[in-house]
Parts: structure tokens; C-alpha cells; sequence
């Protein structure tokens, strides 16, 4: 039997809130391995991935939108290399912009 997380253990591992969990879950971007009849959530070692490359794309700058296209998408890694190419020329535009601003 894998290694089980609370929703409790998970936020702290994570480093973010169970409120943040729940809302990811509400937005269909990751799903407890198992929920017990009484409504606690546990999570497993896929789940903690899963939400860990959610923090980091946030990171990044992605929104939940886009997070769940890459998620859900059977060709992640071409979409993932689309938006990251789709960030790095909207980064540039603003620093661009603030350039314009300082000169």
C-alpha cells in the first residue's frame, strides 16, 4: 500500500493551505486517491506530483486554465513547450515595455 497524506499532511508538504487543495480539486486539476465516506481526502505520491508541477507552473506564471489544458492534454509535453514559448515572448513583451518606460 503506497504512502498516504491527509489533506492536512498534503498542504503542509506542499507548503500551501487545504483551502488551496480543495480548490484545485473543485477546479478538476487533481484528484484525492481516496476519499473516505466522512469526506477526509488522502492524497498519495501521484497526487503530491501532480500538485507540485501545479505550484510550479503557477510559479511560472500559467494560469489554472492553462495548467489544466497541459494536464489533461494526451500531448503534454508539445503543449507544455507551446506555452512555455507563449510565456517567454509575453515576459519579454513586458520587460519591453518596462524598458520603454525607463528610457
Amino acid at each position: 500500500m503506497s504512502e498516504r497524506y491527509t489533506i492536512g499532511e498534503a498542504a503542509k508538504k506542499l507548503q500551501v493551505s487545504t483551502r488551496t487543495l480543495r480548490f484545485y480539486e473543485e477546479k478538476d486539476l487533481v484528484r484525492p486517491a481516496y476519499t473516505e465516506r466522512n469526506g477526509y481526502r488522502f492524497y498519495e505520491k501521484d497526487q503530491i506530483r501532480q500538485l507540485e508541477l501545479i505550484l510550479f507552473l503557477k510559479e511560472l506564471g500559467f494560469s489554472l486554465k492553462q495548467i489544466k489544458i497541459l494536464i489533461q492534454d494526451e500531448h503534454g509535453n508539445q503543449s507544455l513547450e507551446l506555452l512555455l514559448k507563449e510565456q517567454y515572448q509575453d515576459n519579454q513583451r513586458k520587460m519591453d515595455e518596462i524598458s520603454k518606460k525607463q528610457a
